[in-house]
């Protein structure tokens, strides 16, 4: 079975059995596999092709920081106020 086929049969599934935000997650991290691996068979499928690479995985933590310190400079501009 191509790994595209067994995508859509997973999507199908999360589509009936699952809340609205993990579908979502599940089509998103389906859709960036299936870029590069959807006309392959599943049993040429090995862990190296699952794992996210450190220097990937480095990248997104990286950037996730600077998301992060990024709001928190945007709500420190808003100071709370106190109701009264």
């Amino acid at each position: 079975m191509k790994v595209s086929k067994a995508a859509k049969i997973g999507i199908d599934y999360h589509k009936t059995h699952s809340k609205k935000n993990t579908l979502q997650s599940y089509q998103f991290v389906t859709n960036r596999f299936c870029l590069d691996s959807e006309d392959r068979e599943i049993e040429q499928i090995t862990a190296d092709d699952i794992l996210i690479p450190k220097k990937v995985a480095d990248r997104l933590r990286d950037y996730a920081i600077e998301v992060c310190k990024t709001a928190e400079y945007r709500i420190s501009q808003f100071p709370m106020r106190r109701p009264g």
